[in-house]
């Protein structure tokens, strides 16, 4: 979860198979409850009704705001995120995503499942809480995913995000995505689960447990027989194979092209596939997608703060000499979001009310005459961009340490408040 200023943003890959977020990860899966389950842990409390998440396997459906699980999960997953951060009482900014080829036709429609209720109480794990929901952002799936490695992405490049339900590929070139060769095909993780069934089945005449098929294709071994290990390995593997001659038929060319893998799908690869190490990455990390969303979500809303402040900024004030200059202005606040006006240009004006006599004095913090209260520039090198308030803050700050002889100093970040 990431925090700006009063809002805090939570990124959510809704997948078919576990809902993921930053901090927390839970199966995709939604069953009602009349009464409260006597052992269930998992239990998310909305609308007077009790819904046991993690039980069993959803369905796959191209449509996701067809019934009410996606809205379901989406609040257990609010839920896990805000007590990660130990909150029960929050604004929330969501940031979730789509395949790339369903962004165009489902975002409106997504976004307006999600937002169906501005205010949410709901009970997740026995904790009671109020959510706010300012905002949804919906963005495109296995993009966000490398947004951090983006700068990595030079020349001819494919990605291939493997998820539960569906696998999606996407060319990406000198870090620009070809939306002519992005595509999304159902053979996600499970089709690899069905298949080693099916194999048990046949060969052993035998059921295995889903969770045991899952660790072998995670781990590559588990505690069970060696010789139904040994036909889930191979299911794994004509699995991996199969991925690779998919992604051979959407162009993908070893030699020429450097290949990304993410997602849940990724470990079948590392542990199964046949490929050059040194031309394919795998990101083990399963949360990726939901920080990207993260990430993405928040050079947004600071995009829109910054070009608030711009407008703002434009209009012609009639300012004093005793106001802080207003004509020209630098975006917003580093630390607080406001409106801010340039430190440097701040700086001069304090000083100019030093010459004002005793009363600009005592209105300036800031003294060129006193090494201790001013600012120097090469602070404001590293911060060049904080509101009045917060300048204010800190020049009395300083000067307060100066009278009681204390070379150190608080960071910025403790004595700024939203």
């Amino acid at each position: 979860m990431r925090v700006f200023g009063k809002i805090n943003i939570i990124g959510l890959d809704n997948g078919y198979g576990n809902i993921k977020t930053a901090n927390g990860i839970f199966p995709a899966s939604v069953t009602c409850c009349e009464a409260e389950p006597a052992h269930a842990q998992d239990v998310l409390v909305y609308d007077g009704k009790y819904y046991v998440i993690g039980a069993g396997h959803r369905e796959f459906t191209l449509d996701k705001v067809g019934n009410q699980d996606h809205y379901l999960l989406t609040l257990a997953g609010i839920g896990q995120e805000l007590w990660c951060n130990q909150l029960t009482t929050a604004a929330v900014h969501l940031a979730v995503g789509l395949p790339l080829t369903w962004v165009g036709d489902q975002r409106e429609q997504f976004r307006a499942y999600l937002s169906q209720n501005r205010h949410v109480d709901f009970n997740w794990r026995g904790i009671d809480y109020h959510v706010d929901l300012v905002g949804v952002d919906v963005y495109a799936q296995g993009y966000s995913a490398v947004i951090s490695e983006l700068r990595k992405f030079t020349g001819a490049n494919m990605l291939c995000d493997i998820g539960n339900g569906t696998m999606i590929v996407m060319a990406i070139n000198d870090r620009k995505p070809v939306l002519e060769q992005c595509f999304t095909e159902k053979y996600g993780t499970y089709q690899c689960v069905l298949k080693a069934r099916e194999a048990l089945t046949r060969l052993c005449g035998r059921t295995v447990p889903d969770v045991t098929i899952e660790q072998v294709m995670r781990e590559g071994t588990a505690d069970a027989a060696p010789e139904y290990v040994q036909v889930i390995r191979e299911a794994a593997a004509d699995y991996a194979a199969e991925i690779m001659r998919k992604l051979r038929e959407h162009e993908y060319d070893p030699k020429t092209m450097r290949l990304w893998i993410v997602g849940g799908g990724g470990c079948l690869i590392r542990n199964f596939g046949q490929y050059d190490p040194n031309r394919v990455t795998i990101i083990g990390d399963i949360h990726a997608s939901a920080k990207g969303y993260e990430y993405l979500a928040e050079r947004r809303l600071l995009r829109e703060a910054r070009a608030r402040g711009k407008r703002f900024c434009a209009r012609r004030f009639a300012s004093t000499r005793r106001n802080p200059p207003t004509g020209r202005r630098c975006g917003c606040c580093v630390k607080c979001g406001r409106n801010s006006t340039c430190a440097m240009r701040m700086l001069s004006w304090r000083r100019s009310m030093h010459t004002m006599g005793k009363r600009g004095k005592a209105a300036s913090i800031i003294s060129s005459g006193r090494k201790s209260a001013a600012l120097s520039a090469k602070r404001w090198q590293h911060h060049p961009r904080l509101c009045s308030t917060c300048f204010d803050v800190l020049g009395k700050h300083r000067q307060r340490h100066r009278r009681t002889r204390t070379r150190r100093t608080r960071p910025i970040s403790t004595i700024c408040w939203i």
